[in-house]
């Protein structure tokens, strides 16, 4: 019985280490009961996704960049037949200054079960007839940046058959369901077929505010981290109390619970949390190395590769910005627009040239991504590292449930690593942390007497009560959060307006 009672003593300490080590931590669309079985994506700059349903009509809008929540703030687009949303885009962009002398270019994309032919004559009738004088040229071919990274991934994936097998129209659509479903993989992804995308993608819209724009995810991350890692870490252990009342009686063989459940729960969440801040780091490496600037020699590469009457417009229109660098996102967004303004003839013999860049380009990108995905991996790797430390040698090889459980959780966590790029296995990892941590929830709701979960829930609310000034803190952040990202987008769509 001694002997029996020292390895419970020292598995629960080791979960209560582990809780305790681990840390603190956890659409322009909207939702409709339709199925999404189409997908439009329309690029100017801005660059706007939209799902249909079978009759054609918009479930959703994705807004891709800051332009196009610019341009779509405050204008309704989710209900309209398609036709009408692509002229309701086309007004807007030639409304807004999007299209205009320097930029005459349109590509738009179309997969899923609509009639692709009538979808693109209903949008180059629509931005032809909004262009006024404005010479037009339309195109579905994808954007140069589209072209690129379709090129960079091919070359990454070379032994996987589905991503050799991409076109652009369904690297686009990878590449959105990627967007709202940080856990999916290339590989996972060119497997589906563009039904299950278009769904990944309608589904994620539901949750793509109108108004979040950079600076207001950065804001409120901040201040949810701060409410829910106090609250959270809080409300967690509660969960244990109905299990360690019950310790006094595991001698004598009263007791009511043989497996601490309330332990397994917190060492999971508290591994969530450990997880969301090493995203957090890995999220601010990310944008921090996004604006790298390009070296001269890449710079000087790309001016040899295109036609000598438009290096120095090259140098001109890349070098527009203030802090003196040349970023990867400022080479996508000037090609963009370079190749978009071709016409058919002129893109079929640049086709040299297009392929001369995306290769100076991507020998740039691929150190950018190479970097953004140490950090992902890091994050990933810095959990499991630490979660496998963290077991005594003298229990791994035991088989009660505390090890059974916490041997699964990192199964799970391998499992979801595996095989994937690194900023979807982190994601992925986070997901499997989640799941095991709803499953375990389900399991104490079930198991705890109805006395000790009346217990638990009044100590709950008691901790909600206590933290009600923090809440009001955490939504009065949340609500200027969004205050400011409104005036923000209202004064940039303003600007625009009074500038035309």
């Amino acid at each position: 019985m001694k002997g029996m009672k020292r390895k419970l003593t020292g598995i629960v300490a080791v979960i209560l280490s582990l809780t305790l080590c681990l840390g603190v931590g956890a659409a322009c669309g909207n939702g409709n009961a339709s199925e999404a079985v189409s997908y439009v994506a329309v690029e100017v700059n801005p660059s706007v996704s939209m799902t249909l349903d079978k009759n054609n009509r918009v479930l959703s809008v994705i807004a891709d960049n800051q332009d196009a929540q610019v341009m779509l703030y405050n204008e309704e687009i989710v209900g309209l037949e398609v036709e009408e949303a692509l002229d309701k885009i086309a007004e807007l962009s030639v409304e807004l200054g999007y299209l205009n002398d320097a930029n005459v270019g349109v590509d738009v994309l179309v997969s899923g079960k609509a009639d692709e032919e009538s979808i693109l004559v209903a949008a180059e009738q629509s931005f032809k007839a909004h262009a006024g004088d404005l010479d037009v040229n339309f195109a579905s071919e994808g954007t140069f940046e589209l072209q690129r990274e379709l090129k960079s991934v091919k070359a990454e994936y070379a032994s996987d058959a589905n991503v050799q097998g991409m076109d652009l129209v369904k690297f686009r659509l990878v590449l959105e369901a990627k967007k709202v479903d940080g856990s999916l993989s290339i590989s996972a992804a060119a497997e589906m077929d563009a039904d299950e995308l278009i769904a990944i993608i309608e589904k994620g819209a539901e949750k793509i505010l109108p108004y979040a724009t950079a600076a207001y995810n950065t804001a409120v991350n901040a201040a949810e981290r701060i409410y829910n890692d106090a609250k959270g870490q809080l409300i967690d252990s509660i969960w244990i109390v109905p299990y360690t009342k019950d310790l006094a009686n595991i001698i004598t063989g009263e007791r009511k619970y043989d497996v601490n459940y309330g332990l397994i729960y917190n060492l999971y969440t508290s591994s969530s949390r450990t997880l969301a801040i090493g995203l957090d780091a890995a999220e601010a490496a990310a944008e921090a190395a996004r604006a790298t600037g390009v070296s001269d020699t890449v710079l000087e590469n790309i001016e040899t590769a295109l036609p000598e009457t438009d290096r120095q417009a090259f140098r001109e229109g890349v070098d527009a910005d203030k802090d003196g660098k040349v970023t990867l996102y400022e080479l996508d967004l000037y090609f963009n627009t370079y190749f978009k303004n071709m016409t058919a003839d002129e893109r079929e013999a640049a086709k040299q040239v297009l392929n001369d860049i995306i290769d100076n380009v991507n020998e740039f990108a691929s150190e950018i991504d190479a970097s953004i995905a140490e950090e992902y991996k890091a994050a990933a790797e810095r959990l499991y590292k630490d979660l496998t430390a963290l077991i005594p040698d003298s229990i791994k090889d035991t088989a009660d449930k505390y090890m059974q459980e916490f041997t699964g959780l990192l199964t799970d966590i391998s499992n979801a690593i595996s095989g994937k790029e690194p900023m979807a296995a982190a994601y992925a990892a986070k997901a499997a942390i989640y799941a095991r941590a709803a499953d375990i929830m389900e399991t104490m709701r079930s198991n705890l007497t109805k006395e000790d979960l009346e217990d638990v829930e009044k100590m709950i609310s008691d901790v909600n009560g206590a933290f009600a000034k923090a809440e009001e803190t955490y939504k009065n952040a949340v609500e200027q959060a969004k205050e400011t990202a409104r005036e923000f987008l209202e004064s940039l769509k303003a600007e625009r307006t009074q500038a035309e």
